[in-house]
């Protein structure tokens, strides 16, 4: 079974060197099954993993960095196409998608592609750099990496798996968004892996969640050694009805804050087309479509 969380499937990787820090820094926080609050915490990630999804989605957006005075330093503008096989089934769903950049000049053609496969450990995701002209494959080590210069890590911006994670229900509470108090749970997650927390550079994360819809309208980010590194909030979000009729919630707009820098990265999106309308073929998720203009 699949988890959906922000910024899914909208972003692609970029590599960067990094090293890889020993696992003997990761935290293990303890999760027992019996417990309670973990219990509650698996039973409403399940829930919410298995609210409808889109089977096709096209969409065009802008990626904004600011520096640590809320200076404007680039606008980033990309297209991405993504498709859900199996899309009906919470536990069969396996996503694909990919993305270019059509601006700024020095980005365009540039892009990157995921595919999920039924095991997690095996997904595979692509970057494609237009001066190198091939399709680079993405290791786990990467995931921790900024997002082209951006306050976005590589894993912030792939889709993660509930199956991956444990999960503790910390109570209901309440965000306020333009004004609403939004009622939410607030829950700690944690990779089970400590490899995959090392690889994302996450400790832990809090998230404010919305059940209804599947919305986490804030996260907080921990590093390995569960020290707050990010904030990331949902600054917008629209509702439409895939191909069943059913309403699907789609993050439209997300900040995300690194603390230690003072600076933010903005992803906000400027259109949508959805299912018959996303105007794409399921051909394209091969990585012989980088060197071509899919859209």
């Amino acid at each position: 079974m699949r988890m959906k969380l922000p910024l899914m499937a909208f972003l692609f990787a970029a590599v960067c060197a990094a090293g890889v820090v020993g696992t003997a820094w990761s935290q293990e926080l303890k999760f027992d099954p019996n417990e309670p609050a973990v219990k509650k915490g698996q039973e409403i990630m399940t829930q919410i993993n298995a609210l409808p999804v889109m089977q096709k989605v096209f969409t065009e957006a802008e990626l904004r960095i600011y520096d640590k005075q809320d200076q404007l330093l680039y606008t980033k503008q990309f297209r991405s196409a993504t498709y859900f096989q199996d899309y009906k089934d919470p536990g069969k769903r396996l996503q694909r998608a990919i993305s270019y950049f059509f601006s700024p000049a020095d980005d365009k053609g540039n892009g990157g592609m995921v595919f999920e496969n039924l095991s997690s450990d095996n997904d595979e995701q692509y970057l494609y750099l237009r001066q190198t002209r091939k399709a680079r494959r993405i290791i786990g080590a990467s995931k921790k990496d900024d997002y082209f210069g951006s306050d976005f890590s590589t894993g912030d911006v792939t889709r993660r798996r509930i199956q991956d994670y444990n999960f503790r229900y910390l109570g209901d509470d309440k965000v306020d968004f333009k004004g609403k108090q939004i009622p939410v749970v607030k829950m700690e997650t944690q990779f089970k892996d400590p490899q995959k927390r090392e690889d994302w550079g996450e400790g832990k994360s809090i998230v404010w969640i919305h059940p209804a819809s599947g919305l986490a309208f804030k996260a907080e980010r921990y590093d390995t050694q569960l020290q707050l590194v990010k904030v990331q909030t949902l600054t917008a979000f629209t509702k439409a009805k895939n191909k069943d009729g059913q309403d699907v919630y789609l993050v439209a707009g997300v900040d995300m804050r690194t603390l230690n820098r003072g600076t933010h990265s903005t992803f906000q999106v400027t259109s949508r087309k959805y299912e018959g309308d996303a105007g794409f073929s399921t051909d394209i998720f091969t990585t012989d479509s980088f060197t071509k203009q899919w859209w």
